[in-house]
């Protein structure tokens, strides 16, 4: 089997396949990992100019195969468990998922005569409950997480960090707020919105939507302008360092789900689901993408208007499509 320009864990995934179309338009060549049939359903119209590995990135022997398969110039490790919500509900499974993952690619990578580039992406929510002085983050300030998910994600940063100052493997670090767009899944708060308006839109629920808290306040950026910023990271970066991305600024959840209710078709009643509260939540996050923008020329370009209305379209379309198909 030839060479691959990059691998992409978790290609079929809502980042993942974003991250795909993209590459392909920069004319990369492409293999990635994908865990379940289902999930490839993101890749329907370009699965045709990818090469597909089936396996589950905790068996370290498989892992093993998939690097050696294909033999990959640059790794884009995007498969998680990412939901903090099923995180709280199944740590165990997440903690597992998440860092013997990384465990294991970094190994396949540590026996190659010339270990490809690896990016591993981490998450705003290592940091937890911030002081606010130390707003916007950089990606230096001190961990705190609160949950399971940020837990896992921070154990992949460290066993990240171990490899390349141990074993020299060019390990890049990308540190991303909260991005959303259309193909996230269920289990965040704009998808969850979206789906709830474009079902009471298509009549197959009551005008009521459930929400949980909504005075957290987060940096939410489009994920089409985060995955331009993970090849901007292994094409311009320097290994070992983190880059942050990040819209700069911060809204209340409240704000987020205003926005989306004045683009819905319908009226609809705002109802607070104590089930859909966490046992811990950060009240605000907001970064600072400096450092991206000086050493790699990015910056984030898609307004939020426009994410939450390319969501909101995307919800419209799959119910859509489960209704003929029904």
């Amino acid at each position: 089997m030839a060479a691959f320009d990059c691998l992409i864990t978790g290609v079929s995934g809502f980042v993942g396949s974003h991250l795909a179309e993209l590459l392909l338009d920069r004319k990369y060549s492409i293999a990635g990992t994908f865990l379940v049939e289902k999930s490839l359903e993101n890749l329907s119209g370009i699965a045709d100019r990818l090469e597909f590995f089936q396996v589950d990135l905790r068996l370290k022997e498989s892992v093993k195969k998939v690097i050696w398969a294909a033999q990959p110039k640059w790794i884009f490790h995007l498969a998680a468990f990412s939901s903090v919500g099923f995180s709280f509900k199944r740590p165990e499974e997440t903690l597992v998922n998440n860092f013997v993952s990384t465990l294991n690619l970094l190994e396949a990578v540590r026996e190659m005569s010339v270990p490809p580039k690896v990016l591993l992406v981490s998450s705003s929510d290592i940091f937890g409950q911030v002081n606010k002085k130390w707003l916007p983050l950089k990606g230096t300030e001190p961990w705190a997480p609160r949950s399971p998910y940020a837990a896992s994600k921070g154990a992949a940063d460290l066993i990240g960090q171990a490899y390349f100052h141990s074993f020299k493997i060019p390990v890049y670090h990308a540190l991303a707020f909260n991005h959303t767009g259309p193909r996230q899944g269920p289990g965040f708060a704009v998808p969850d919105f979206a789906s709830q308006i474009s079902q009471i839109e298509a009549g197959a629920a009551k005008p009521v939507l459930s929400v949980g808290n909504l005075k957290a306040r987060r940096d939410f950026s489009d994920v089409r302008d985060v995955v331009r910023g993970y090849e901007l990271v292994l094409k311009k970066g320097k290994p070992g360092e983190i880059y942050t991305f990040c819209s700069g600024k911060d809204v209340t959840i409240e704000r987020v789900l205003k926005m989306l209710l004045r683009l819905s078709k319908v009226k609809i009643k705002v109802k607070s689901d104590p089930a859909r509260q966490r046992p811990s939540e950060i009240p605000v996050l907001r970064g600072d993408f400096s450092k991206a923008r000086r050493e790699l020329g990015w910056k984030p370009a898609i307004k939020l208007e426009k994410t939450l209305s390319d969501t909101l379209d995307y919800w419209r379309g799959r119910n859509h499509t489960n209704e003929v198909a029904v």
